[in-house]
C-alpha cells in the first residue's frame, strides 16, 4: 500500500540540541508541506510509514487521494491499536521487517497515528542502526499535544508503562486539524486531559479559561498547547529539572492506566491522566501546596466535563501502590511527584511519606 501526508497554517521551527527541527499546524494542506519536506530530505532514499489498523483505516484514506509523489511509494508497516503494540516483542518485529525491507541509515521512518504509534516509532527509528530520521504525523489530540513533541520514545515492560524508551527529536512534526474528524469523543477527550494538565502547570487564570477550552477542538488552542510543551523540552530536553512539571498527573495516571488496563477495562491515557491529577492536587493539599478551594474547584469542573468515577471504583489501593514503585522517577524507596499548587506553579521531584500516599489513593478508591 502507497501512502501520503500534510500543510501549513501555523509553522513553528525551533533549534532544540543544536538540532533544528520543523513543527507544522494546520489542516490537509500541511499534507502537501510533509510531501515537499521528504522530497527535499529523502528523495533518492528509502520512506516507511507506520501506522496501527485504526490509521489505516481511518486516516489514510483521507489522503491517499492527494497521490503526492515523495510519498505514493511508501513502505506502510502496520501495527495492532493499543498498548499491546507498545511492546519490545513489536519493536524487535519491526526492527526485522525494516532489515528485510532494505532500510538503512539514510532510510526515513513516518510514523502516523496516536502516541502509540509516536512512541513505538521514535523507539524503533532512534535505535536501528543507532538511529534513523523519523517524523510524526499525529492523527489524535493527545498526540498532536504532546506525545508527538518533546523527543520521548519507547515500549512498556512488566506491565509498566515506558520501561524501555530514547529521548530522541523526530525531524519534523506535522500536525493535520482534519485527522480530528476522526476521532470518537472518548478519544478527543482524552487529549483534552493533556491540555488541561499543560494550563494547570503553567497559567495562573488556568480555572477561568477551562470551559474555553473544552467548548470545541481549536486549532489555536493546539498550537498554544504544543508550546507549552516546546518551552519547557527545550529548556530541559532530558528531564533533569524543569521538564519534570511535566509529569503531572501522570505518577498516579501511569499506575492507574497499568492497573486497569491490566483487568481488560478500556481506558484511554489522557482520562488516567486526569485520575491522576485529581488524586495528585488532593496529595498537594494534603502537603499544604494547593488550596482547597482550588482543588474543589478543579475537582468538580473535571467530573461534570469526564465520566471517570466509574474508573475509580475499580482501583485496589495495594495494586496502585505496588505499580507505582515501578514510576522511573522515583528515588529510594520514596515516590516522587510532580505537584501544582498553587494552580500555575508546579513543585517537582516532591517525595511523600507512604502513608500520606496511600490514605490519598484511599479517599478516591473507596
Amino acid at each position: 500500500m502507497k501512502k501520503t501526508l500534510l500543510r501549513l497554517k501555523t509553522a513553528l521551527v525551533i533549534d532544540l540540541n543544536n538540532k533544528g527541527y520543523t513543527i507544522k499546524l494546520g489542516n490537509d494542506d500541511v499534507l502537501i508541506e510533509l510531501n515537499q519536506f521528504v522530497g527535499d530530505r529523502y528523495a533518492d532514499n528509502n520512506v516507511f510509514i507506520l501506522c496501527d489498523s485504526n490509521t489505516t483505516e481511518h486516516c489514510l484514506p483521507k489522503i491517499d487521494w492527494l497521490d503526492l509523489e515523495h510519498l505514493k511509494d511508501a513502505e506502510v508497516l502496520e501495527v495492532e491499536p493499543g498498548e499491546g503494540s507498545k511492546s519490545i516483542e513489536i519493536y524487535y518485529q519491526l526492527i526485522e521487517s525494516l532489515l528485510e525491507l532494505g532500510a538503512n541509515r539514510k532510510s526515513v521512518l513516518i510514523n502516523l497515528g496516536g502516541g502509540i504509534v509516536s512512541d513505538l516509532g521514535g523507539f524503533v527509528a532512534s535505535t536501528f542502526k543507532r538511529g534513523i530520521d523519523f517524523i510524526n504525523v499525529p492523527t489524535t489530540l493527545l498526540a498532536m499535544v504532546d506525545a508527538s513533541i518533546g523527543g520521548k520514545n519507547g515500549v512498556n515492560a512488566g506491565g509498566v508503562k515506558n520501561q524501555i524508551g530514547t529521548f530522541s527529536e523526530p525531524v519534523g512534526v506535522f500536525i493535520s486539524y482534519v485527522f480530528l474528524e476522526t476521532l470518537p469523543k472518548k478519544e478527543i477527550n482524552s487529549g483534552f486531559g493533556e491540555m488541561i494538565k499543560h494550563l494547570l502547570i503553567s497559567d495562573k487564570q488556568a480555572l477561568s479559561k477551562l470551559d474555553q477550552l473544552h467548548s470545541i477542538v481549536k486549532i489555536d488552542d493546539i498550537a498554544k498547547s504544543v508550546a507549552i510543551k516546546l518551552r519547557i523540552t527545550q529548556e530541559d530536553f532530558t528531564e533533569s529539572g524543569a521538564r519534570k512539571a511535566l509529569n503531572y498527573g501522570h505518577t498516579f495516571g501511569h499506575a492507574v492506566e497499568s492497573y486497569l488496563l491490566s483487568k481488560g477495562v478500556s481506558i484511554t491515557h489522557g482520562e488516567a491522566v486526569l485520575m491522576g491529577m485529581l488524586m495528585e492536587n488532593q496529595l498537594s493539599v494534603e502537603l499544604g501546596r494547593m488550596s482547597q478551594s482550588e482543588k474543589q474547584s478543579t475537582e468538580n469542573w473535571v467530573y461534570a466535563k469526564f465520566d471517570l468515577k466509574s474508573y475509580f471504583k475499580q482501583l485496589e489501593v495495594a495494586e496502585v501502590i505496588r505499580l507505582l514503585q515501578f514510576d522511573k522517577k522515583n528515588e529510594g524507596d520514596l515516590v516522587s511527584f510532580s505537584l501544582v499548587g498553587p494552580i500555575g506553579n508546579c513543585a517537582i521531584d516532591v517525595r511523600p511519606e507512604k502513608t500520606i500516599v496511600e490514605s490519598v489513593l484511599s479517599m478516591f478508591c473507596n
